[in-house]
């Protein structure tokens, strides 16, 4: 076989192997949400052919700053610049509602500090968007009704452990496991069919590694999703988290753990799940073995509460016309719109850097399963 042939096939079976995951990936999605599913083939096209797309699946959108948490862990500490005014909220509700964007994930700070948040929601839900909603659950009891009458498809809650003293210890906040429960209680009394889906997250940390076990046995029955996340340790650099993040002998730890409860709980079987002791215990080999690439800025597009607009916020490094420079910010929502700066050729250099084996960062977030499932396609 000549070189000629040998590219025809390699581009063969590529777009076999684009077709297969895209098909089986939105057949998911399409299970779970009334979406259009032409922006997301797209999206997988582009990770896959090196081409341009020409809208993101996702807005991932910190609308304010403002918190009543102040975690020991966080990182978005520094959020620092006001948020943005409500005419710029208005502008960038309407560009998201005007495009074929399938999914808004909103987060902050404290989503529910937000002034805008039900105006948003209204026009997001109004336009068919499908919304994601992170929050810490403080609030959920008060704005249940808004909540549910809204039709917001997910509320993802951060509770760190099932021991109440010990979470509100995390969150510095007395009182706020308690009142999460009473707002989960709130929602799903009043919701129907199931929407909105609860799912709760948990950050792994020296003192709750061993409670992972109990924590999924308190909460299975309370809610409909449950994940866990390590700490991640290069955004919160400079933060001093020794004392509570894991070290090498805990991921050790962590990886008999979850191999303990892959029978039980089959979503342990996951690679997110399976190579997670890996990323506490030696990060770069997972890059250098091709376990993992940064794929999932092909498909989504973070704008933050000063209206600054990036692929990845917390990345350091970025490609621009070949060159490596220290500015990832691709524009600002006061005077871009955010599908001219998605198709810009900066945003498309930045993606092939962040999937190329170049990019040397490495985070481990519960929405990034892809960075793991495909990794290996991406060796050469």
């Amino acid at each position: 076989m000549n070189i000629k042939e040998k590219k025809t096939q390699s581009i063969i079976r590529r777009f076999d192997l684009c077709k297969s995951i895209t098909k089986s990936s939105i057949n998911s999605l399409l299970a779970r949400y009334s979406i259009d599913p032409t922006v997301i083939t797209d999206n997988f096209q582009s990770l896959f052919f090196n081409q341009p797309s020409q809208s993101p699946s996702i807005i991932k959108w910190h609308i304010t700053s403002k918190c009543n948490c102040d975690c020991i862990f966080c990182y978005q500490h520094g959020l620092g610049e006001e948020d943005l005014k409500t005419s710029h909220i208005n502008t960038i509700t309407r560009q998201i509602c005007d495009s074929k964007i399938c999914f808004v994930v909103l987060t902050g700070g404290e989503v529910f500090l937000s002034k805008d948040i039900f105006n948003i929601l209204k026009s997001l839900k109004k336009h068919r968007k499908a919304v994601i909603i992170l929050t810490n659950g403080i609030l959920l009891e008060e704005f249940s009704n808004e909540i549910v009458n809204l039709g917001v498809e997910q509320l993802s809650i951060s509770i760190d452990s099932h021991i109440p003293e010990m979470h509100d210890r995390f969150r510095n906040h007395k009182g706020a496991f308690e009142k999460i429960l009473k707002g989960i209680e709130a929602i799903k009394k009043k919701r129907n069919g199931g929407r909105p889906n609860i799912a709760i997250r948990a950050v792994i940390l020296k003192e709750n590694i061993q409670q992972i076990e109990e924590y999924i046995n308190f909460f299975k029955d309370k809610v409909d999703e449950i994940s866990f996340a390590p700490l991640q340790i290069p955004f919160s650099e400079n933060l001093n988290c020794k004392e509570i993040n894991l070290n090498k002998e805990d991921g050790i730890k962590l990886k008999k753990i979850i191999a303990g409860l892959e029978e039980k709980f089959s979503f342990f079987k996951l690679p997110y799940y399976k190579l997670m002791p890996q990323f506490i215990t030696d990060p770069r080999a997972l890059l250098n073995n091709n376990l993992f690439r940064c794929m999932g800025y092909s498909f989504i597009l973070t704008i933050k509460n000063n209206g600054d607009v990036f692929l990845c916020p917390h990345m350091k490094k970025a490609f621009e016309d070949g060159k490596i420079h220290f500015n990832a910010r691709l524009g600002n929502v006061k005077h871009d719109k955010l599908l001219d700066l998605w198709k810009s050729k900066r945003c498309f250099l930045i993606q092939q850097y962040l999937k190329s084996a170049k990019n040397k960062c490495i985070c481990w977030c519960t929405t990034d399963n892809i960075n793991t499932e495909f990794a290996g396609y991406f060796k050469n």
